[in-house]
């Protein structure tokens, strides 16, 4: 609808423009008779339209109701027109020019927009100017304008794709499954990432644009580089599994590492990795052209959490298959290339540094050594299995760890330490590499899958032991406490440097994998609550840090440097305080996550003394990340809830631990 200026075009009566032109009109010659000629001008003069605006006068409408009525009915029916019809290039650009002026217009802005979504290649240069220039226009632009609009201007694809990259990246959840390294779940785990909705939002944001696809893997090689965050290797894993998922092969085959993402994410959602999957994955990267490899990019998606521990399974359960003595060294070549595949994922950051990056070597005698040195407990552990058990069903074959590893309910579990100390030369190649470490840490977690919690302790003690070397040197681990604000008495969790992130990765899974195998099974979490109780009645003194108990040591070595050991102690400890306040009311505890068991606690006193000093030692002393700091005031809650009636003088509370008061609600 429009109005004739004197010796100019029809311009339409709309927007701040509109109004001045009508109140202009106004104001040259009789309302009355502008009003009538712009109804003659418009074809607005239908008949009977005087006795419909008496009847709905009459019903008590207003001339704005029914104003806005015929507007909304002629919009839909505009909307339904742009949305039906197909336009030709020459008609589209016409409808365009008369329905442009509309982007100005905020009730009228999603008519032209409509029809911009439908050829968004045919964009005018000045339209774009004109979104640009508009964050609330560009909002309202779906994803095929804005994709459009993103091939002209980088920056605004970086501005709505960078925040969701650090989103994924700080998503607690997404961060807590990939810590689990006992891999029982990771096909769930796969599941709940691909339907992600913060990895929705990147994958539809890309769609099949493969120049988008390109920049977006160049921002999560930036973000890697800039944080040695391996949440940047898993999302560099979904993505290209997204467009696998999509059939969208135009994006895949030219996507480098489709070749050995694919197999390899196939390996890690049936946790089953074998020499035949092994040997493919071997040709194909050695069919990668060595001037050209991109060995940067293949580290990073190496560099997942859920590639390592199923290449640390895969080299775990070759240890478990070579019998021992049988000749190791011939048997390199098995568990060489691995090993080769999990050190270029542990050291992705020094590879995506470097323009032309080499494959890393290892050192293949003290690798050797080493594995030898830990198959003599692999068998001795499978022998106190199955002695324990009186079945020798073996730890054997492939790296798959899944429900069948899960133990009965009357399973034995076994607390005596191994025969032999770990050696001096073993410890020392392990605080030195991180590949020996992730081995340890698959054989510990499979160990406590099967209750041998002798075993785990035999080891615990030197891996709390190297915690400073593994984190980079005691000297850059103090920090101070926090300043101000509730948590201002607590200390805050040191900086970690770039190079040492992973180490604290896998440790802080590690002791997530660890507790949890404990806190889910009955009888595992009273075993070793007794062990606990039984170093106790050792000890001279009270204090807790003089508690010889392995699992205590590891859990205050890690917690006083590490948020999430601190998460972990006080969920041990919750889950200490249910058994414990379950076996004083003689009922059994079969709260969600618990296996139903018989269990024994054999001094329930010590025990519950022990559950409220360890409480009141880590409110104290351990760290504290303050932007994390939720999580754990729930698990400090729980810990109080728990905590059981028949605890007396040693219940937590406030009134009890005012040392808690910071984490308790009030």
């Amino acid at each position: 609808m429009g109005s004739v200026y004197e010796g100019g075009p029809q311009q339409p009566l709309v927007g701040a423009a509109g109004k001045e032109q009508i109140k202009r009109q106004m104001s040259m010659g009789k309302p009355k008779q502008v009003i009538e000629d712009f109804r003659n001008e418009n074809s607005l003069d239908m008949p009977a339209a005087d006795a419909v605006y008496t009847l709905l006068d009459s019903l008590g409408h207003t001339r704005r109701d029914v104003h806005e009525t015929a507007l909304e009915s002629a919009i839909i029916a505009a909307q339904n027109q742009i949305q039906r019809e197909t336009f030709s290039y020459d008609k589209h650009m016409e409808f365009l020019t008369k329905i442009r002026h509309y982007l100005d217009i905020p009730q009228l802005q999603h008519l032209p927009l409509l029809l911009l979504a439908k050829q968004p290649q045919f964009i005018p240069d000045d339209i774009f100017q004109s979104i640009r220039a508009s964050p609330e226009l560009y909002q309202k632009c779906n994803f095929s304008i804005k994709r459009q609009l993103w091939h002209h201007d980088h920056d605004l694809f970086r501005q709505h794709i960078l925040p969701l990259i650090n989103k994924y990246a700080s998503d607690e959840g997404l961060t807590i499954m990939s810590r689990d390294i006992s891999g029982g779940t990771t096909s769930g785990y796969t599941l709940k990432r691909r339907e992600n909705g913060i990895l929705m939002d990147i994958v539809n944001a890309i769609e099949g644009d493969l120049r988008l696809y390109m920049q977006t893997l160049g921002m999560v090689r930036e973000q890697f580089i800039d944080t040695n965050d391996p949440t940047m290797g898993t999302l560099r894993l979904d993505l290209v599994m997204a467009m696998h998922n999509k059939g969208l092969s135009d994006i895949t085959s030219d996507d480098i590492c489709y070749g050995l993402a694919w197999p390899l994410d196939a390996c890690i959602t049936k946790q089953l990795m074998d020499s035949r999957r092994v040997t493919e994955l071997q040709k194909y990267f050695d069919r990668i052209e060595r001037d050209n490899a991109p060995y940067g990019e293949i580290a990073l998606f190496l560099c997942s959490p859920y590639s390592r521990h199923i290449l640390a399974q895969y080299i775990l359960s070759l240890l478990m298959e070579i019998p021992l003595g049988s000749g190791f060294s011939q048997r390199t070549s098995e568990w060489k290339w691995p090993s080769l595949m999990l050190t270029m994922g542990l050291l992705a950051h020094n590879l995506t540094l470097q323009d032309e990056p080499d494959i890393p070597k290892i050192n293949s005698k003290m690798t050797r050594k080493f594995f030898e040195g830990l198959q003599k407990y692999i068998e001795e552990s499978r022998a106190r299995i199955s002695s324990a058990h009186d079945n020798n069903d073996g730890m054997r074959k492939r790296a798959r760890l899944d429900v069948q590893d899960s133990p009965s309910s009357e399973a034995v579990v076994t607390m005596e330490l191994s025969e032999s100390k770990p050696t001096e030369e073993m410890i020392t190649f392990l605080e030195s590499k991180e590949l020996a470490r992730q081995v340890l840490y698959a054989f510990l977690i499979k160990c406590a899958q099967r209750l041998d919690f002798g075993m785990v302790n035999t080891w615990i003690s030197a891996i709390g032991d190297m915690v400073p070397t593994i984190l980079g040197g005691a000297d850059k681990l103090t920090e101070g406490v926090i300043g101000v604000g509730v948590f201002q008495d607590s200390p805050v969790q040191p900086r970690i440097d770039m190079e040492y992130r992973i180490n604290a990765f896998e440790l802080d899974a590690f002791v997530q994998s660890l507790v949890s195998n404990i806190n889910g099974n009955n009888n595992a979490l009273a075993a070793n609550l007794n062990s606990i109780c039984g170093e106790m009645d050792k000890q001279q003194g009270d204090e807790v840090d003089g508690i010889g108990a392995p699992l205590v040591q590891l859990l205050i070595q890690t917690s006083k440097v590490r948020h999430t050991a601190h998460e972990l102690t006080i969920a041990f400890l919750a889950s200490s305080s249910q058994l414990l306040a379950a076996d004083f009311n003689k009922i059994e505890h079969n709260d969600s996550g618990f296996v139903s068991s018989s269990y024994s606690i054999e001094n329930k006193e010590s025990a519950v003394y022990f559950v409220f000093q360890f409480a009141k030692y880590a409110a104290r002393h351990f760290a504290v990340d303050e932007g994390r700091a939720f999580r754990l005031k729930e698990l400090y809650n729980r810990l109080a809830t728990a905590s059981p009636q028949h605890a007396f003088k040693y219940r937590i509370n406030l009134t009890n631990c005012p040392e808690l008061s910071k984490f308790l609600t009030q």
